[in-house]
């Protein structure tokens, strides 16, 4: 079977098309995931900053708890 340089550039053709198209899914896929990622950190973000709120009112009520109850004080 003798191979034509037209079939090698068809196959070639045909081969590029295929990547191309692979390589343009992968990269609106990424783009996606990268959205998706900015609003996870985001969440994480605001979540950690709620998390360090309460800690704090946490700390403000146990200092409470043991002032009231150094000076007598019933809560």
């Amino acid at each position: 079977m003798e191979v034509t340089a037209e079939i090698v550039g068809n196959n070639v053709r045909a081969f590029e098309d295929k990547f191309n198209y692979f390589k343009e899914l992968i990269s609106n896929r990424i783009a996606e995931l990268e959205k998706k990622l900015q609003i996870v950190e985001a969440e994480r973000d605001q979540l950690h900053a709620e998390n360090e709120k309460l800690k704090s009112q946490i700390a403000e009520s146990e200092n409470l708890k043991t002032y009231s109850k150094e000076n007598g004080i019933i809560m």
